[in-house]
């Protein structure tokens, strides 16, 4: 439990993570220091409550160019992006409808391979000490009917 905890936790640290109720035709925008030889690749992970129509999503580096531009119509999304430059990188999501909508977004660092076996490794080791658990407890439920 403590290992799956802080693995999240070093995923978690590697994000900005922002929670806005964003008004119609207007924008949000997040920001980030990236470099690439942390990690070459970036993502962004959007959560989208009461979505009506689409929304596009705009990744600028720190010239301030834009390299990634997308329009969506899913509540769920998540886009990996080329980190090229050492520098401040922004993501904007601009709200094109006349209705509000409640966005949750993290910007950042994608999580290493390593991060993510750990987290598989954790995970598979607790179900079979779940496993183990429910073994242990049918045979004695078992043994002791059988005493009986």
């Amino acid at each position: 439990m403590i290992t799956l905890f802080s693995n999240s936790e070093t995923i978690i640290e590697n994000l900005t993570i922002n929670d806005e109720l964003i008004m119609d035709s207007k924008s949000s925008t997040s920001s980030m220091y990236l470099d690439p030889e942390i990690n070459k690749f970036g993502v962004y992970v959007i959560q989208i409550q009461g979505i009506k129509s689409p929304i596009n999503v705009s990744i600028f580096d720190p010239f301030e160019n834009e390299i990634s531009k997308s329009t969506y119509r899913e509540d769920s999304i998540e886009e990996k992006f080329v980190i090229n430059e050492r520098g401040v990188y922004t993501m904007t999501i601009n709200n094109t409808t006349s209705t509000e909508v409640y966005v949750t977004h993290a910007f950042g660092y994608l999580p290493g391979e390593f991060i993510f076996s750990v987290g598989l490794m954790c995970f598979y080791i607790m179900l079979v000490g779940l496993g183990g658990i429910l073994a242990c407890s049918v045979f004695l439920v078992k043994s002791r009917r059988s005493n009986n």
